[in-house]
């Protein structure tokens, strides 16, 4: 598929093909989904949830349906997820190491990040062959957020069921039909009730500390003919001309993230090793596709300047979370080292001159029939 610079129109089709194109949102902010506001706080379960062949807020073998009710930590002026880790894996305080945090200005910027992945993926929202030869049934959004592809996918595709699952998710209001969330850490057991048709896992990096049990599980939980669709950054943020000058601050920061993240049992390049461990885990058909993310307004295409202006606002707002939780724990920074790097940082992905990018991959793959 074309890249961020190729000749695909800024906007997305009026009238989107049938299949898994994107209609709805496809350029511009999106809203951020609220929480719910019905009773306890809880999402709301369609009255047929109860049908034995589809998922439901219950799924997944977790005891909590909701974020509204789920605790949080204030690290750095921002709110971090608490979800405690029961893996014996990497963690940091005893808590999972997921770097970002989970309040309302990160839901907006993912939300941001969602709309530029469509944009870049010529507006799907998936791209592996699912649904072509029959109707999705059940889909598994693994790794959810906000829940926004959650929701777009049941209203432009209407499976009969989407579960969006989380460490920290956030439920929208309101939601449409068969659209359920769930908290749930991908490292421990999962415990559907279904096999799904499509599971969508989307920026996991740095949140899954066994990846072999990940992708065998992905496996036992697809229907045969499946589909599984993985899509991640591939660090570290490069220059087009080559390399980034060794002197400048986006050069520490790049170099220095790596290396936090592996001080604290995270592998930010596991995306390089989709392919292999699909195949590993019986996968077929495994396919790769890889794409260029402008960041700033340097391309000479009018569609790679409006990629780059978003693109750069998505990544200067993502530093917060890149830089203070990991360099300070990671790397014993101070927090006053940690944020003079990330304001450095930030003017340095600002410098036109550089022409600096990020790199995004996909890979899906098929369960045998």
């Amino acid at each position: 598929m074309a890249s961020s610079q190729g000749t695909a129109p800024i906007n997305p089709p009026a009238n989107p093909a049938a299949g898994h194109q994107l209609g709805i949102n496809g350029h511009g902010p999106t809203p951020v989904p609220q929480l719910p506001t019905n009773g306890n706080g809880s999402a709301a379960v369609a009255a047929d949830a109860s049908s034995s062949n589809r998922v439901s807020d219950s799924d997944g073998g977790v005891g909590q349906d909701n974020a509204a009710d789920l605790d949080h930590r204030l690290l750095y002026g921002r709110t971090y997820h608490a979800y405690r880790d029961e893996t014996g894996g990497a963690n940091i305080d005893g808590y999972k190491p997921y770097f970002v945090p989970n309040d309302e200005v990160e839901f907006r910027r993912m939300n941001l990040q969602h709309d530029l992945v469509t944009s870049a993926l010529d507006y799907r929202l998936y791209s592996c062959p699912a649904g072509v030869d029959a109707p999705l049934r059940n889909v598994l959004d693994a790794s959810c957020g906000t829940g926004i592809w959650t929701v777009q996918l049941r209203r432009t595709q209407t499976p009969e069921s989407v579960l969006g699952v989380d460490i920290s998710p956030w439920a929208p209001d309101p939601k449409p039909p068969n659209a359920y969330f769930n908290e749930h850490d991908l490292d421990m057991d999962w415990e559907y009730r279904v096999q799904f048709d499509l599971i969508y896992a989307r920026f996991l990096a740095g949140s899954i500390t066994n990846w072999p049990k990940f992708f065998g599980q992905a496996y036992q939980n697809i229907q045969p003919g499946g589909w599984l669709e993985m899509v991640d950054f591939l660090y570290p943020i490069t220059s087009v001309h080559g390399s980034i000058p060794r002197e400048s601050a986006l050069y520490r920061w790049n170099i220095g993230l790596v290396e936090a993240s592996r001080a604290l049992g995270v592998n930010l390049n596991c995306s390089r090793d989709y392919q292999q461990q699909m195949r590993l885990a019986g996968f077929q058909n495994v396919s790769r596709q890889e794409h260029s993310w402008p960041l700033g307004i340097w391309p000479q295409s009018r569609r790679g300047k409006y990629m780059g202006r978003r693109a750069l606002q998505n990544t200067i707002e993502s530093l917060h979370g890149l830089t203070l939780l990991p360099f300070t724990r990671g790397l014993n920074w101070s927090v006053e080292q940690a944020n003079s790097l990330r304001e450095s940082t930030a003017q340095d992905l600002r410098n036109l001159g550089l022409r600096v990018r990020f790199r995004l991959i996909v890979v899906y793959g098929q369960k045998a029939l």
